[in-house]
């Protein structure tokens, strides 16, 4: 698997998403991820006032929810409306992971059935998006076989279009990269491609 990464943090997230395979975690993961990506990109638009700033993205404050960064990010022109369906469908699969634990992605809860129908991005696609280039990255997509396949690449693909953005609006900020597959050695240590040690 190849993710599109702009700090050490999504690293270790993505990790926690490749090696656990359970819905809810890759849900809450992605989601959290998502969500700093969206802030970083809603923060590199606004004034430059750090008491402000730091007001409206607390938990209860203006920005505090996916949800509401979602539209807002939308309606700043970070991405389009297909991306925005996909970043609202993510934030309710959250949400219904968050609060009900007998749900899956394959429930046949309606609520959940509408939240993944909103996962289109992999539709007609065969290779990921290029994070700030308007073409394809030449990085061929995973093919999506299940619904937990599904999120993934949907989440994936946003992280892509949210962090090519953040760099867009940031020139000599730190590049998108992809990052490949993680392993674990003998004793169970996470370790990137290159075989050194993540996190501790």
């Amino acid at each position: 698997m190849s993710w599109c990464i702009i700090n050490p943090d999504q690293i270790l997230a993505i990790g926690e998403v490749e090696h656990s395979k359970w819905e809810r975690v890759a849900a809450l993961v992605i989601c959290a991820m998502l969500d700093q990506s969206l802030r970083a990109s809603i923060w590199c638009r606004l004034r430059a006032d750090r008491d402000i700033t730091r007001k409206i993205f607390t938990p209860n404050g203006a920005l505090g929810d996916t949800t509401r960064k979602v539209d807002v990010a939308y309606m700043l022109n970070v991405f389009e409306k297909d991306v925005h369906a996909a970043l609202t469908g993510i934030t309710e699969i959250r949400n219904l992971f968050a609060h009900n634990l007998s749900i899956h992605l394959d429930s046949a809860d309606t609520r959940m059935a509408l939240a993944v129908k909103k996962l289109r991005l992999h539709q007609g696609r065969t290779e990921y998006p290029h994070p700030f280039l308007k073409r394809s990255s030449n990085i061929a997509m995973e093919p999506v076989v299940t619904t937990l396949d599904q999120l993934i690449v949907n989440g994936k693909i946003c992280l892509i279009v949210l962090n090519g953005d953040f760099y867009m609006q940031n020139p000599g900020s730190e590049e998108p990269a992809f990052y490949n597959s993680f392993v674990r050695d003998s004793h169970g240590q996470l370790l990137d491609r290159h075989g050194r040690p993540i996190g501790s």
